[in-house]
């Protein structure tokens, strides 16, 4: 929800240093609470496995920043900072989506012996 506000707070008041700052701050605020959820989550796992969990997840999330980046610069190309805009707000109400609909998924990666 960070994120989203970060969104609407940087396209509804542009060019104004104080939006600028809060967006900052905000955007900033909701990737490192994030972050530290996802680290958290890998940590409950299997103990064995945390560095495997770890590199999968760090992958996986330079790989979405990469798509991001990428998909990004196309909706520059189409309408440039409101495009952009509209990209980030789609990728995050579909997270949040995602989100809201998920179903329990045991991650357990510990083997039967």
């Amino acid at each position: 929800m960070l994120v989203i506000g970060t969104i609407v707070i940087s396209y509804f008041y542009r060019g104004q240093l104080w939006a600028v700052v809060v967006a900052v701050l905000l955007l900033d605020l909701g990737v490192q609470a994030i972050q530290v959820t996802n680290v958290a989550v890998i940590y409950t796992l299997d103990e064995t496995a945390h560095s495997r969990i770890n590199t999968i997840y760090m992958t996986s999330y330079f790989l979405g920043g990469a798509l991001g980046t990428y998909s990004g610069l196309f909706f520059w190309q189409w309408g440039q900072r409101n495009a952009v805009c509209l990209q980030l707000l789609i990728f995050s109400v579909m997270g949040f989506i995602l989100l809201l609909n998920k179903t329990p998924v045991s991650l357990s990666l510990k083997g039967e012996k």
